[in-house]
């Protein structure tokens, strides 16, 4: 809104910079009009002609300039918009609940001694959890993710691009069956560090709940 009432200013500006101009030019051919009639002696109603349509083609040039940054700006503005309420709930989700719960239960796995196994119930969560991770209305609108506020759109596409490769390790994680090793625990803490990166780069938007 803010982008549509700086173009609405500069058209402003340009009518009144032609109307300033328009009242300059006629004081200065009636003044040679008048008092310095020798001025424009040499000069050609036609080249008169053909200089002031010339000034007016390029005002003309600069109005349809004008209204097309304006139309612009308010048509992606609106995208913009639209795109928000589409990605909005699936980042709440995500920010809200999956994340912080996978976080949670990575830590306790981490936990685990060497040989212990992951709890069952612990395991089926990570798997749930791993299933329900979902961006499918962000996918639709991927194109409209540069037009989101504050620079939204740049956390969002990390967090999708990284999504599915994330849901895959983790579902691992939720189906192994044998106990903890020095290997699984790494693999499990360097999928921490990603939903800890991921998470947070979710907190920085301004996307309320």
């Amino acid at each position: 809104m803010d982008e549509i009432k700086f173009e609405d200013w500069r058209l402003n500006a340009f009518w009144g910079s032609l109307a300033l101009a328009t009242g300059i030019g006629g004081f200065v051919l009636g003044w040679s009009w008048r008092d310095r009639p020798d001025a424009l002696a040499g000069v050609s109603i036609l080249a008169v002609l053909s200089v002031v349509g010339t000034l007016l083609a390029v005002f003309a040039a600069l109005w349809v300039a004008s209204r097309q940054r304006a139309d612009s700006a308010a048509e992606n503005a609106r995208a913009g918009e639209v795109a928000y309420w589409i990605v909005h709930p699936e980042v709440v989700q995500l920010r809200d609940i999956h994340f912080p719960l996978i976080e949670s239960l990575l830590r306790n796995v981490g936990f685990l001694a060497d040989g212990e196994r992951i709890p069952a119930g612990d395991a089926a969560t990570l798997r749930t959890v791993a299933e329900r991770m979902s961006m499918q209305g962000t996918s639709q609108v991927l194109d409209k993710l540069p037009l989101l506020k504050g620079g939204a759109g740049v956390p969002v596409a990390e967090v999708y691009g990284r999504l599915s490769r994330l849901k895959t390790q983790i579902a691992s994680i939720g189906s192994r069956d044998e106990g903890m090793d020095l290997s699984f625990r790494v693999h499990v803490s360097l999928n921490l560090e990603r939903v800890q990166r991921l998470l947070a780069a979710l907190k920085s938007l301004d996307f309320p709940t």
